[in-house]
């Protein structure tokens, strides 16, 4: 079987959010894959509860969305999502369909668009960070 291939400016098409906010969480990842890779197919390796592993496919973010996003910890946050986001939905079938309120203990809600109003299936909770060690991505999991 072969490694699915996952394009990070599709968010649009497995979310429920909005396409503008959509395309803004797919530049941030793209900011911050520019940072540390040349190629446009990355390797990404799920590891948990759910495993799995992925080919992120993007594009070298152009100077005017470098600048844009200046800030990396900001990027790095915003493009978690967009990793999230699409692995999530890639692993469960679940999309997101609403963004919980702030100090809730949690980011997003998952489920079918017909439960939007009343149930969810699923909640998440998203941390990104640009670089780190596998003691770092432990040490933020079990704080969050």
């Amino acid at each position: 079987m072969s490694t699915p291939i996952i394009d990070i400016y599709t968010l649009h098409e497995h979310s429920y959010l909005s396409p503008v906010r959509c395309q803004n969480f797919s530049e941030a990842a793209a900011v911050c894959l520019s940072q540390h890779h040349s190629a446009n197919l990355v390797p990404l390796t799920v590891i948990g509860d759910l495993e799995g592993e992925f080919l992120l496919h993007y594009e070298q973010a152009s100077q005017e969305i470098a600048d844009s996003r200046t800030d990396l910890v900001e990027a790095a946050e915003d493009g978690g999502v967009c990793l999230a986001l699409l692995v999530v939905e890639y692993l469960t079938g679940e999309k997101v369909v609403r963004q919980a309120v702030r100090q809730t203990g949690v980011d997003y809600f998952l489920g079918k668009k017909e439960q939007q109003q009343i149930f969810y299936q699923s909640r998440l909770e998203v941390s990104g960070i640009l670089q780190g060690t596998k003691n770092l991505i432990r040490q933020r999991m079990k704080e969050k």
